[in-house]
């Protein structure tokens, strides 16, 4: 899996690469070989009533199956980072689950 991180700020956070792969294997554990490239966006947005807003996208190429996106806005970049993931995880798993072989009878009911 190819991981692409892009937004503002990431020479300011050292960890923060290391953060997003731990996180990152954790949330796809069980689906890692779907996945061909995982592209993170964190921007940063500073309003001047509500103070810093951190928007996290998350973009997932699996192989032969699409895409799918997770987004979060949170005021701190790891709970973005976390939030986007554990949206993303649940979709994730609803596409590569792979569909039961069970016979037209069973289904009906």
């Amino acid at each position: 899996m190819q991981l692409v991180l892009q937004g503002a700020y990431l020479d300011f956070f050292p960890d923060l690469r290391a953060y997003v792969e731990r996180k990152l294997a954790y949330a796809l554990i069980r689906c890692r070989a779907a996945v061909k490239q995982a592209t993170v966006s964190l921007t940063n947005r500073k309003h001047p009533r509500q103070g810093d807003e951190w928007t996290c996208a998350i973009r997932l190429i699996l192989r032969d199956r699409g895409r799918i996106e997770g987004r979060a806005l949170k005021t701190m970049p790891s709970a973005a980072i976390a939030h986007a993931l554990a949206r993303l995880s649940q979709d994730v798993g609803k596409k590569i689950r792979p569909r039961s072989a069970a016979s037209p009878e069973t289904r009906r009911r």
